[in-house]
This record gives C-alpha cells, sequence and structure tokens, in this order.
C-alpha cells in the first residue's frame, strides 16, 4: 500500500493499537510528530482530535522528538548490493564462476563467491568471502562491537581484540542444511591501572551476546568461549 506523504515531512506506515485503533505517525519538517487516528471513534480533547505532538508545549515537543527518533533507531534500513556477471560463460553448462562483488553503502566492494565445500574450484573462488563465512564474522563483529563499548563505560581499555570464531554446518530440526552453531572465541588485552576480573569479563561477554543486533536475528545457537 502506498505510504501517505506529509507536506514538509514523511509518514511511517500505519500502525494498529493494542485496542483495534490505527493510527497514522507523521514528521513534519520541524520534527514534530503527528499522530492522528484513521480508525473508530477519534480520540477527544476538549471536542477537537487530538494530535500527539503538535501542540507547541516544550514537555510534548520533547517527547515528540524522543519518540521519532526511538521509532527511526527501531525501523532503521540497512541495504548492500550484490552484483554476478555472466561475461561470455555458457552458464547453461553449470560451470560458470560463482564469484561477484558483495558492495557497501560507504562504497566498499568485497569480492565474493560460493564456498569450495559446496561448489569445487575453479568454479568458486577461494581467495573471496562465501556467505558461510560473512555470517559467522557478522556475528563476531557484532559481538565485538558491543564489548568494546560496554567496556569502555566501565572505564576498561582494551588494546587489541581477536576472535577465531567457527561455525559448523549441518543438517537442523528441520532437515535442512544450516548454520546449527557458531562459537565465538574472543581474546582480549587489557591495559592500565583498572583491569578486569575474570567474572567481569564473562559478565560483559554476556551482556554483548544478549545486546548483539545479529544474535538476536537468527535462530541458530550462538556461543561465547573468551579465551582468557
Amino acid at each position: 500500500m502506498a505510504q501517505p506523504v506529509a507536506s514538509g515531512g514523511t509518514c511511517a506506515p500505519l500502525k494498529k493499537r493494542d485496542n483495534g485503533q490505527i493510527v497514522k505517525q507523521t514528521r513534519l519538517a520541524s520534527d514534530q510528530l503527528v499522530l492522528t487516528q484513521t480508525n473508530g471513534p477519534p480520540q477527544t480533547r476538549g471536542g477537537s482530535v487530538h494530535l500527539l505532538g503538535h501542540e507547541k508545549t516544550p514537555l510534548r515537543y520533547a517527547f515528540a522528538r524522543w519518540f521519532w527518533r526511538t521509532l527511526e533507531l527501531i525501523m532503521t534500513h540497512y541495504t548492500a548490493e550484490v552484483l554476478w556477471l555472466r561475461q561470455g560463460q555458457d552458464f547453461l553448462d553449470n560451470r560458470y564462476s560463482r564469484k561477484h562483488v558483495l558492495r557497501f553503502d560507504g562504497g566498499l566492494e568485497v569480492p565474493g563467491s560460493s564456498s569450495p565445500h559446496v561448489v569445487s574450484p575453479p568454479m568458486s573462488d577461494t581467495s573471496a568471502v562465501d556467505p558461510k563465512e560473512a555470517f559467522i564474522a557478522s556475528l563476531s563483529s557484532c559481538h565485538m562491537l558491543w564489548f568494546l563499548s560496554i567496556a569502555a563505560k566501565q572505564k576498561f581499555r582494551i588494546d587489541r581484540y581477536f576472535d577465531a570464531a567457527l561455525g559448523v554446518m549441518e543438517k537442523n530440526a528441520e532437515e535442512k542444511m544450516a548454520m546449527t552453531v557458531v562459537t565465538l572465541r574472543p581474546k582480549v588485552h587489557f591495559s592500565g591501572e583498572r583491569l578486569p576480573t575474570q567474572e567481569q569479563i564473562s559478565q560483559m561477554h554476556h551482556e554483548a551476546h544478549e545486546q548483539c543486533f545479529i544474535a538476536n536475528s537468527v535462530k541458530n545457537e550462538v556461543r561465547c568461549e573468551p579465551v582468557l
């Protein structure tokens, strides 16, 4: 369904409340959030339809800005481009090169390919990144970034973080080939007068795992076995 656009601003998708009412969230050019009801009896205040964020009281304006920014964080979009070209290959003989390009929004291009364990060389490029490796790396990277952030907030200085992550590909409960377990094995070097105990390191890894967006997005088991 096409989304409505307000003059001087943008609209978020229609959202259904727990009580069945459907509301439209609109961000105006002034960063005010307008919440208008689109079904059911209108919510009124003093005989008029209540527009959340439209009244320019400081508290309501501050709340509208906070709510919209929170909504933007929840609904953030990420993109990646994947490009493969035949370049004169027969293709129909199924012996075409699986090498392709992974392109990200910052302009970085990474060579990609199928895994040589799945498609034999030379159709696979052993020097390129295959989807399984990229999957493991994304889990490891996300965990690391959260760990660094947590350690910095707790005033623990990190000099080096290294993770030799391992993924296991096998049949899952549905008898489909899947990455069933990914084990992170981070080794972290701290420096300075304030050094964490092993218990504190384990707790920071636990919190990082709980916060990791990628770990929260997958159904396979993700283990963390810190190297102390």
